[in-house]
């Protein structure tokens, strides 16, 4: 009897278990289940970048500045020329999964060449995920995720400007500028 009891026991466990990860929405999981479905459709352009493709071993950073590079993890990018015949349908699919109450907007963008927004997942004061969705109805749609530890939102801009001073190869860029048809300095 006491055998029936510790499995009984150690089955509703388990079975408690499951049913709260189940329960558990980790924030940002359908975005990141758009990414996992789409990156290896033949119609996106899809890559993961691992800060170590930026080659800041010759930069002089401030200890600040260290300390905001060593705050990201990586970057994930998803791109979908535009005369591909879903292209209104993946951009409104985004949209939607965007304006969820996962992410909080800090910026938008609009202007004759793109449009766009930048949104995070966090706290304020400890953002885990910055997210970038620019589109350009003739050439396409691009969306970046930045994984990162604790960002401030106030280190953004030195993370664009630790990216813009490191060394990397212009050929790990060259699906962007055919896409988007820009120049790489």
């Amino acid at each position: 009897m006491a055998v029936i009891v510790r499995y009984t026991i150690k089955l509703f466990i388990i079975i408690m278990l499951l049913i709260v990860s189940i329960s558990c929405n980790v924030k940002g999981g359908e975005l990141q289940e758009y990414f996992v479905e789409n990156s290896s459709k033949p119609e996106f352009i899809s890559f993961d970048i691992a800060t170590s493709i930026f080659d800041v071993s010759q930069t002089d950073f401030s200890e600040e500045e260290k300390e905001i590079y060593k705050s990201i993890k990586k970057l994930n990018i998803l791109m979908l020329p535009s005369e591909n015949g879903t292209y209104q349908e993946q951009k409104s699919k985004i949209k939607s999964i965007l304006k969820g109450s996962d992410f909080e907007e800090l910026m938008t963008l609009n202007s004759k060449e793109m449009n766009g927004k930048l949104y995070y997942i966090g706290e304020e004061d400890a953002i885990d995920e910055v997210i970038v969705f620019g589109y350009n109805n003739d050439k396409g749609f691009a969306l970046v995720r930045l994984l990162a530890d604790n960002l401030k939102p106030e280190n953004i801009g030195t993370i664009v400007q630790i990216i813009q001073n490191s060394k990397m190869d212009d050929n790990s860029f060259m699906s962007l500028q055919k896409v988007f048809d820009f120049e790489l300095n």
